[in-house]
């Protein structure tokens, strides 16, 4: 998914608008000499993965950071990412794929003010990356290799490795309760690193972070009919998860609350980037962060101590948000620029699945006209309806899941803490 809407509504983590992942429009090529001379390259990983599991998947979320090419002319045409141990290929990222994933230097670069107050512009070209290994075979470093095609001068591809990093398989996921109770909730943008939450990056006292690496969206669809609303799909009381309650994923202290912004007057309509939402402290630098609530729902405030279930507050569709849901994420700090970090459920229950396609839409919402990734499930309510048709299924018996995140567009049953 890609967007390039203003950070305010980012950051509130729209569920549709998805991020514009501006590449450079580089060409595939076919190499058939690769020269080993390294130009003044260097590649680092800011923050290493985190391992995390999904439907018996361990998935590695993360960046690679890449240094201005220096010598005139070359572009990258192949990403890949190597188990060092064994030389075999975790990932591969060219054509298409690869300029969906790349985050190019902006020119011209920042200014300090807009590196320090905030910006999305980045110092250094980045690499977004998702690693999906067996359990059992998750390595303990990861090594990347870039391929570059030739210049007008020599005209001879090269390939560059580099970039090692230590998988932090010593470190843990957060362990946490659903913020959500009942059957029917899609888990969307979770374990996909095509998404707007996996792919916004953003610079703020001179560090580039990625708040919503492992942000989920939440929504609910009723079993019977497969539709996520009732009626005038533009109405935000006619879709099913608006007003349902919001709860304490663990014990905490409330740290932030805010309540006072309207619902978007009707679904497909950002009035606003502003957002009601509560930030819990549950310890150990992990941070709980709820948004889109609705406006005058909230119960707790700044200070308050709060027990694993407790109601927060009710689902909305206030800020930067199309349609009623809730965006929760884990962040290792209290502001909103803090990085991203992978979660597990302590229990849940999968009871079926939404197609997890993308269809591509030239939209125009509030203003904002932009090609847009949007989850199939959801174009019949935004688009022309070109690319709909798949309808969400049902398994025969819900699937239980143990300290596991939920998987990408799957249909879910949350029960006890």
């Amino acid at each position: 998914m890609a967007g390039i809407l203003k950070w305010g509504i980012l950051i509130s983590a729209c569920i549709l608008l998805v991020v514009i992942v501006a590449g450079i429009l580089f060409m595939a090529g076919s190499p058939t000499a690769l020269r080993q001379v390294s130009p003044d390259v260097t590649m680092k990983v800011p923050f290493p993965p985190v391992p995390f599991n999904s439907d018996n998947v361990t998935n590695l979320g993360y960046e690679l950071e890449i240094s201005p090419v220096a010598e005139p002319g070359l572009r990258i045409i192949r990403a890949e990412v190597l188990d060092p141990s064994t030389g075999a290929i975790l990932l591969t990222l060219e054509g298409d794929t690869l300029r969906q994933f790349y985050h190019p230097a902006s020119i011209p670069p920042p200014t300090p003010d807009e590196r320090q107050a905030g910006t999305q512009n980045l110092m250094a070209p980045r690499l977004s990356l998702w690693v999906r290994v067996a359990p059992d075979k998750v390595p303990e470093t990861l090594v990347h290799r870039l391929t570059f095609d030739g210049n007008a001068t020599s005209g001879t591809p090269l390939i560059i490795t580099g970039g090692k990093t230590h998988i932090l398989s010593d470190q843990k996921p957060a362990v946490i309760a659903p913020p959500l109770m009942g059957d029917g909730w899609i888990a969307m943008e979770t374990t996909t690193g095509l998404s707007h939450h996996f792919l916004t990056q953003y610079t703020q006292n001179n560090a580039t972070t990625v708040p919503l690496r492992f942000a989920v969206d939440l929504l609910l669809i009723d079993p019977s009919t497969r539709s996520l609303v009732s009626g005038d799909w533009r109405n935000n009381s006619n879709w099913y998860g608006y007003g349902k309650e919001i709860i304490a994923v663990g014990n905490g202290t409330v740290t932030e609350v805010k309540d006072t912004i309207p619902d978007n007057p009707e679904v497909g309509v950002i009035a606003s980037g502003l957002d009601n939402y509560v930030i819990l402290d549950l310890g150990n630098s992990t941070y709980a962060d709820y948004r889109h609530m609705m406006p005058g729902s909230i119960r707790v405030k700044v200070g308050d101590r709060v027990k694993t279930g407790a109601v927060l507050g009710r689902v909305g569709n206030s800020g930067g948000s199309l349609a009623p849901h809730l965006h929760f994420q884990i962040s290792n700090g209290p502001n909103l620029w803090s990085e991203g970090i992978p979660v597990v459920y302590r229990s849940f229950e999968v009871m079926g699945e939404c197609p997890a396609g993308a269809c591509v839409q030239q939209l125009n919402l509030n203003g904002f006209s932009a090609l847009q990734y949007f989850p199939d499930v959801l174009t019949q309510y935004y688009t022309n309806g070109t690319c709909t048709g798949r309808i969400c299924t049902y398994f025969p018996q819900p699937v239980h899941h143990e300290n596991e995140d939920v998987e990408d567009s799957a249909i879910v049953r949350f029960g006890g803490q």
